[in-house]
């Protein structure tokens, strides 16, 4: 699907070394929705704040077709904190959103060893030259959250979660019913009075010409 990207970030595309990044959102009821990236320390794009996981979150190939077919993802992150570990034992997550997005940060922003690998302080958050740089997202893919699988070990938590992809609705079958129940389901007509009387009509007896 061809997607439209800002001058900024085309001009981002043309620099001789950029730092390409992968961005996630797990979008749990409020409060408990999560941002991911796959770099060091926190990034903030916009009012969202993204949690750096570096090389601990994994996520699958985003493939797509010239075809109308629904396409999965999977996210998997290692060496989480007990406390995620909780939140994705209690907290209901199926057909929640769940958003990936593709991501530039221009090296030059960031100060950099001779090999290209990120300076970062102690706590891990990267040295900023240029703490006013712009970092634009692009949507490549979203869908809902269907299976999350936990592995507690001793060592470190692994949590693997597969996404649908939002083409999936496509094959779900829109089973509606000529009754007074399904038709005050329908927003703005749950006082709708129309069908009540079709269990009656059924058996009705009516004298045509009579």
């Amino acid at each position: 699907m061809t997607r439209t990207v800002s001058t900024h970030f085309s001009d981002a595309l043309d620099e001789t070394v950029v730092q390409p990044f992968l961005a996630i959102e797990l979008l749990f009821d409020s409060p408990n929705q999560l941002y991911f990236w796959t770099g060091l320390g926190n990034l903030t794009v916009g009012s969202k704040t993204y949690i750096g996981t570096a090389d601990i979150l994994a996520v699958s190939p985003v493939e797509e077709t010239s075809e109308i077919a629904a396409r999965g993802a999977q996210f998997t992150i290692t060496g989480i904190p007990s406390n995620l570990i909780s939140l994705a034992l209690t907290e209901p997550y199926q057909g929640r959103q769940a958003k990936i997005y593709f991501g530039l940060i221009p090296l030059p922003s960031r100060l950099i060893t001779e090999a290209g690998e990120v300076i970062v302080t102690e706590a891990l958050s990267p040295i900023s030259i240029a703490p006013d740089i712009q970092t634009e997202l692009v949507e490549i893919f979203s869908g809902y959250m269907d299976v999350m699988s936990i592995n507690d070990a001793a060592d470190a938590g692994t949590i693997s979660l597969s996404v649908e992809n939002r083409l999936i609705d496509l094959e779900r079958a829109r089973a509606r019913r000529y009754t007074s129940e399904d038709q005050k389901q329908i927003a703005g007509y749950s006082t709708d009075v129309g069908l009540d009387f079709v269990a009656d009509m059924q058996d009705k007896e009516i004298r045509w010409g009579g």
